[in-house]
């Protein structure tokens, strides 16, 4: 085997090879020497050793080369080794350097926030109790609320017609739509001359026929003496008649003078009869006169009502929605003129439920809003009657409500508005009534009364809500709009308040204080019940 320097098999002939630990030779039988490539073991420390045995203070194991002396590169070897340890020392140093500046930073920060901190009123041994707002607990009548919805419309709207043809000959300027009128105030005139002359003919007639009766009456006196007369030449007949018969019984006369005297007799008789004919007919004869008359009167006051007619008139009092002819168009008989509503009173037609009926009575007080019920009523009313049946589809039933205003009002209601309505209708039990924002998860705050400590002890008590009312109760609290109504036989303790304020704060046993009966009186906006804590049951 042949031996190789690091120059390669090229290698001079005569440059002498230097010793190679790594290369061991051996002798054969033969006197032939063998070279052995033994490869050498890396004992140089690592960068962890080197680090330890600088920590220990201990010197690093030589290397086996180091008993033969020095390795070749080993000069130039250790000075690199010697650099890689001080650089690494260095970025150790670097790292420790930062982590004290953040960490003295994060301290100096911490302490500067904490010295701008205000200090808290807060004593962990004797936490101050939170203010609170309550009201009374107590059972009183209560009257429920009804609401329902309606449009007005005028008890009196009068739509005024023509009640005669013709053609339209006067239209005051003033009498326009919006404008107020009086009962009996003209609207617009017809041509009256054909009704005046139906009138003048009418009174003619009747005039005739009021002679015609007249004339009978004197007739019926002249045949009454007529009668009497002819009764008296009768009674002369008869007697004369008599006496020739007489004068003839007597040899006296003939039998012609008894017939010539007879038959005087007869015709006196005859004209008596024809007399009493005539006034007999008297009375019918009147009868018709009467009758015609009657008939010709009748027709003359027609006459003067059409000729009064031609003055269309407002029949009542109040304003003008609408007016259509003007002077020159013709109507006829029962073509619209126009409109007049009285404004003074309208009625509301409510559609309430249909269990209102049992509650609502004639009478009862009503607050009406023309649109959304906000703020105060705009109007008020009663009602005066009910409807007999309650409608199926909506299971409702109509509540009819007067409204009077005055028609000259600014603020007055007019026909066609859509009415919000509510009807206040007396509870004959009494009960205790709440705000509903007091009212979390079907139970109350109760506030009991400590009038040792002056201090108010809170304890849940479950409810349930017999109905809810929109209204103004200022005698329990006049901030309050919205109440729930509970059901009587609420077990409230008695004398007990009901918080409103600061309810998501407060935990059974908690004590408070309450509007009133602190130190301090309760603020709008509840400031002391965000800012202060309450205290558990046990404090002070």
């Amino acid at each position: 085997m042949k031996a190789y320097d690091d120059d390669g098999p090229h290698r001079d002939p005569d440059r002498p090879v230097a010793a190679d630990p790594s290369v061991s030779t051996t002798q054969t039988s033969g006197g032939r020497r063998t070279n052995h490539v033994t490869k050498p073991i890396d004992t140089a420390p690592t960068e962890s050793t080197q680090d330890a045995a600088s920590t220990s203070g201990k010197p690093e194991p030589s290397s086996p080369r180091s008993n033969d002396g020095p390795t070749p590169g080993a000069s130039a070897k250790a000075p690199a080794r010697k650099t890689n340890r001080e650089i690494r020392g260095l970025k150790v140093g670097v790292r420790v350097v930062v982590v004290v500046s953040v960490l003295a930073l994060g301290l100096g920060v911490y302490v500067f926030l904490r010295s701008l901190k205000p200090e808290s009123g807060y004593n962990a041994e004797a936490p101050v109790p939170i203010l609170v707002r309550g009201v009374g607990a107590n059972a009183r009548p209560i009257g429920r609320i009804w609401e329902g919805f309606g449009t007005a419309s005028s008890m009196r709207r009068s739509r005024v017609a023509a009640e005669v043809t013709g053609r339209v000959i006067e239209r005051p300027d003033r009498i326009e739509a919006g404008r107020s009128v009086e009962a009996g105030a003209l609207l617009v005139a017809i041509d009256p001359t054909d009704y005046r002359t139906s009138v003048a003919r009418a009174e003619q007639a009747a005039v005739a026929l009021r002679a015609q009766l007249d004339g009978l009456a004197v007739e019926s006196e002249r045949l009454g003496s007529q009668l009497e007369l002819v009764a008296d030449e009768i009674a002369a007949a008869e007697r004369d008649l008599e006496r020739t018969r007489l004068a003839v019984s007597e040899g006296a006369g003939t039998q012609g003078e008894i017939d010539v005297k007879l038959a005087a007799l007869r015709r006196s008789q005859r004209e008596q009869q024809t007399l009493r004919q005539q006034i007999e007919t008297v009375p019918s004869r009147r009868l018709a006169l009467e009758g015609e008359l009657g008939a010709r009167e009748a027709e003359l006051e027609l006459a003067r009502e059409n000729l009064r007619r031609t003055r269309v008139v407002s029949p009542i009092k109040g304003e003008i929605e609408s007016v259509e002819p003007r002077p020159g168009d013709w109507v006829a008989a029962g073509s619209p003129v126009g409109v007049v509503v009285d404004l003074s009173r309208l009625e509301i037609p409510l559609r309430v439920p249909a269990s209102a009926a049992s509650w609502i009575k004639v009478g009862d007080p009503v607050s009406l809003w023309s649109g959304e019920p906000v703020g105060e009523p705009t109007h008020t009313g009663r009602v005066t009657r009910l409807g007999p049946a309650a409608d199926a589809s909506t299971r409702t039933v109509a509540v009819f409500v007067e409204v009077s205003q005055d028609p000259l009002s600014a603020d007055r209601m007019l026909p066609g508005v859509f009415a919000h309505g509510r009807i206040a209708t007396p509870d004959p039990t009494e009960r205790v009534a709440v705000p509903r924002r007091a009212i979390r998860s079907g139970r109350v705050m109760a506030l009991v009364p400590n009038h040792s400590s002056g201090l108010y002890r809170v304890r849940p008590v479950a409810v349930e809500i017999a109905y809810s009312i929109d209204a103004s109760l200022p005698d329990i609290d006049p901030g309050e709009t919205e109440w729930a109504v509970l059901v009587s036989g609420a077990a409230l303790p008695p004398g007990s308040l009901i918080a409103t304020t600061a309810i998501e704060q407060l935990a059974p046993g908690m004590r408070v204080r309450v509007e009133g009966t602190g130190s301090e009186g309760w603020a709008p906006g509840g400031g002391a019940g965000d800012e202060q804590r309450g205290g558990a049951e046990g404090s002070p």
